[in-house]
């Protein structure tokens, strides 16, 4: 497992690159990391699944990434982030959530940090 042979007279199994498994003995081919999922190592038997605050959406993915500020993933697996509503931001990234803006401040939805209302 973690290596393929695909065609015909083959003189070895060559492991599956990064972003790629093969969960099975005697796999034709290597099969791409789902979106959410990702392998980062080449001869991989399984995919991983990406953490909260991080994302994958492509496939065959070899690493997860980071939400961006004013953005956050709430779950596991996840293929995209999402954008803080209006009223709430995120100032760093890889958010598990957002934050509601203190009194006197306001934010507009995706927004890394809160603004400060105007006198009047």
């Amino acid at each position: 497992a973690g290596k393929h042979a695909s065609g015909s007279g083959n003189t070895e199994c060559a492991p599956c690159g990064a972003g790629k498994f093969a969960s099975n003995m005697g796999q034709v081919d290597c099969v791409d990391a789902r979106k959410g999922h990702y392998v980062d190592a080449e001869g991989a038997t399984k995919e991983r699944e990406c953490e909260a605050g991080t994302y994958a959406s492509a496939l065959g993915s070899r690493e997860c990434v980071a939400a961006n500020a004013g953005f956050f993933v709430d779950e596991k697996g996840a293929d995209g982030q999402t954008p803080c509503n209006a009223g709430e931001f995120s100032e760093d990234t890889g958010n598990e959530e957002c934050s509601r803006c203190p009194a006197g401040t306001f934010s507009k939805a995706a927004s890394p940090s809160c603004t400060s209302c105007d006198a009047g």
